[in-house]
């Protein structure tokens, strides 16, 4: 994330969401704003292992950002991984 905001209250956020394949979201799992040190890379691991009951169907993760007119800020996305552990069905 790059920002040229300095104030204390965050105008401009950063949301990852679980969608299944009509866009509905099935999660909200990540949510960012300008409050955080606006000149460096965050690194972030997400478990959504509560989206079990979900398994078999198609889940799309969505990057999404909204932010002001005032002050630029940019967020970044990059090499995102997907990491499965599957167990064999009984």
């Amino acid at each position: 994330m790059y920002t040229s905001e300095s104030a204390s209250y965050p105008y401009d956020y950063f949301y990852v969401h679980i969608k299944d394949s009509d866009g509905n979201t099935l999660a909200s799992v990540s949510e960012d704003n300008t409050t955080l040190d606006g000149d460096r890379w965050y690194v972030y691991s997400i478990d959504i292992t509560n989206l079990i009951s979900f398994g078999g169907q198609t889940m799309r993760v969505c990057f999404h950002a909204t932010t002001d007119f005032s002050y630029l800020t940019s967020f970044y996305v990059d090499e995102v991984a997907f990491i499965m552990h599957c167990s064999p069905y009984p």
